[in-house]
C-alpha cells in the first residue's frame, strides 16, 4: 500500500532532506497545479504539488513509461482537500517513470496535470578489493630500452558521464553500442585505487556512496575495452548513519 504523507510533515521531511544534502534553504516551495513535482529519495520517488481548486473530491496518481499513453492508476491521495499535498511511490519500475494527476472536482469536472518525469535505475553495489600498490619490475640484463610511445593525451574536464546527483551517490550515464566494454577506476588522493566496476552493463546506472567508506575528493578514471578514455574527480559528500 502507497504510504501518503500530511501536509505539514511532507513540508518538514523534504526541508530536512535539503539540509541533509547541504543545500541551503531560503524559502522552499511546491509545485502549483497544474504542474507537480517529483524527486527520488530513500527509495521511493515523492511526488508533491500546491492545489489552487476549491472543492476538490478525488486525486488519482497514474504512472507510465512514456508521457502520453499506456497510463495506469497507482493509488489515491488519502486527504484530497490539503492544499499543499503528496503522495509516495515505492514500487516504481526501472527507466523512465512519468507521473500525473487526474483531479475530480465537485459537479464532477475532471483536470489532469502536466506529467512529470523521472528516470530510476537500480542501485549498484561493489565489492572493494584489497588496497595494493603496482610492482615495478627492473629489466632484464642486455634489455635495450624501446623508445617511448607518444600516448594520446585524454582530457582532464568535467564529466558528462560520472557525475554526483543530489544524494551525493555517483551516477554513471553512458551511451554504450555493441563491441564497447567501459570500466570504471576510483581513487583517493594519494592515487591509491580503491575500487574498480569492471563492467558497465547498463546504459544507466547509480552507485552508492557508502562503497566509498569516506566522504571528500576522489579522482576516476574511464575506460573502453581497456583505452583510457576519460579521468576526473568527484566529491562524495558526508556518509549518514542509517
Amino acid at each position: 500500500m502507497p504510504f501518503y504523507f500530511p501536509s505539514h510533515l511532507w513540508r518538514s521531511f523534504m526541508m530536512a532532506s535539503l539540509l541533509t544534502l547541504g543545500i541551503q534553504v531560503t524559502g522552499w516551495s511546491q509545485d502549483t497545479l497544474p504542474h507537480i513535482g517529483v524527486v527520488e529519495s530513500g527509495g521511493a520517488n515523492r511526488l508533491s504539488w500546491i492545489a489552487p481548486y476549491k472543492g476538490i473530491r478525488t486525486i488519482g496518481v497514474q504512472r507510465s513509461a512514456d508521457s502520453l499513453y499506456n497510463y495506469s492508476t497507482i493509488g489515491y491521495v488519502h486527504d484530497p482537500s490539503l492544499k499543499e499535498n503528496g503522495f509516495e511511490d515505492r514500487k516504481f519500475q526501472m527507466g523512465r517513470n512519468y507521473y500525473r494527476l487526474y483531479i475530480e472536482l465537485s459537479g464532477g469536472k475532471l483536470v489532469y496535470s502536466k506529467p512529470a518525469l523521472i528516470m530510476d535505475s537500480p542501485m549498484v553495489t561493489v565489492t572493494l578489493p584489497q588496497p595494493g600498490r603496482p610492482v615495478m619490475l627492473p629489466a632484464a640484463p642486455g634489455e635495450i630500452p624501446k623508445a617511448p610511445v607518444k600516448k594520446k593525451v585524454i582530457p582532464y574536464a568535467p564529466s558528462l558521464y560520472v557525475y554526483t546527483n543530489q544524494e551525493g551517490n555517483v551516477n554513471i550515464s553512458i551511451s554504450r553500442s555493441q563491441g564497447d566494454h567501459y570500466s570504471l577506476k576510483f581513487f583517493d588522493t594519494s592515487g591509491v585505487n580503491i575500487f574498480t566496476v569492471p563492467a558497465i552493463t547498463q546504459n544507466f546506472l547509480i552507485l552508492d556512496k557508502s562503497n566509498f567508506l569516506h566522504s571528500g575528493w576522489f579522482n576516476f578514471e574511464l575506460y573502453d575495452n581497456d583505452k583510457l578514455q576519460q579521468k576526473w574527480k568527484l566529491f562524495i559528500p558526508e556518509l549518514k548513519e542509517k
